[in-house]
């Protein structure tokens, strides 16, 4: 399967839960939450690809994409891939590969996410919210309520790994009977 479709229907689904949730006056603390999208852009990134000058543009593109779809602050979740995806390349080898480190390593970019974002947001002046304040009020309320969205996109994510392996080993087995009959 194709990343660009991964990452469309994962932005169509995102769109489509933000405008159902505000619709919803309890539910109107969600928009907290950050959209799913960028855990599958994390997850893919650090997992298929090294960091080159071409998935930095494909990365600004991406994150210039979700600030322009989610009205964030321009040029913030561009920076803000770019720096989580590159950071998370270097961390990804303390990690294994199974779903409760994956979730693990979800947590660690997305504090780095929320880092980057508040230090941006706060370097130019379009935030007044102190340090302490800003880890009380945000960064423990949106980790929390991400671990559902973290299991989901680990989840997606395996189904996409098991697929490609699958449409991997077709591959193989239809060039080896080819060479077979030659």
């Amino acid at each position: 399967m194709n990343k660009a479709i991964i990452y469309a229907v994962a932005i169509i689904l995102d769109l489509f839960l933000i405008s159902l949730i505000n619709q919803i006056s309890f539910l109107s603390f969600i928009h907290l939450i950050p959209v799913n999208t960028f855990f599958f852009i994390v997850l893919l990134h650090t997992h298929h690809h090294t960091v080159s000058f071409k998935e930095i543009l494909v990365l600004f593109a991406l994150g210039f994409g979700l600030d322009v779809l989610y009205a964030t602050p321009l040029f913030m979740n561009a920076i803000t891939l770019i720096m989580v995806v590159v950071i998370a390349h270097q961390i990804k080898i303390y990690f294994n590969d199974n779903g409760l480190a994956r979730i693990m390593f979800l947590m660690i970019t997305l504090f780095l996410k929320e880092l980057f974002s508040y230090a941006i947001l706060f370097v130019t002046l379009k935030t007044t919210l102190q340090p302490q304040m800003w880890f009380i009020q945000r960064v423990f309320f949106v980790i929390s309520l991400n671990i559902p969205w973290m299991i989901l996109a680990v989840r997606v994510f395996s189904r996409y790994q098991d697929a490609e392996k699958k449409s991997l080993r077709r591959q193989r087995q239809k060039e080896s009977t080819i060479q077979y009959i030659r």
